[in-house]
């Protein structure tokens, strides 16, 4: 990108890695950008790694991964439209399941459908992240 272009702005409803590594570096000052990406990248290969060995990942107040286990299957390609039926092969894949801490601090999806149409509804913002930690 050169100096002076707009910078393009990306869908809000979309949280990144980015946004995570700003997030460490604003709760975390003393951290520069590049020690906030590697934390972020070493919290990841541990949950990663964790997955592979263990099979369940449990963080209390936030949720559940687990690896799962999909047999072979049949299936169809949608978008070619032709009807052909073909083999999908056995593969493991993760999950998330969200705890009732975390589903607790969701909005409803009647907030969602208000947000999206521009409606502000003060009681529709999820708790912070801090309160929802000193539950526990």
């Amino acid at each position: 990108m050169t100096e002076g272009a707009p910078r393009r702005r990306r869908p809000q409803r979309t949280f990144i890695r980015a946004d995570l590594v700003n997030a460490i570096r604003e709760t975390t000052p003393k951290l520069n950008r590049m020690q906030a990406r590697d934390l972020l990248d070493d919290v990841l290969c541990e949950i990663e790694t964790a997955l592979r060995t263990e099979r369940v990942v449990s963080l209390q107040g936030f949720g559940v991964f687990k690896l799962r286990s999909k047999g072979a299957r049949l299936g169809r390609n949608p978008r070619s439209g032709d009807g052909t039926i073909y083999m999908i092969a056995a593969h493991e894949s993760v999950s998330f399941k969200a705890s009732p801490i975390m589903r607790a601090a969701m909005p409803s999806p009647e907030a969602l459908a208000r947000r999206l149409e521009g409606v502000r509804d003060d009681r529709s913002e999820s708790a912070p992240c801090e309160r929802a930690v000193e539950e526990v």
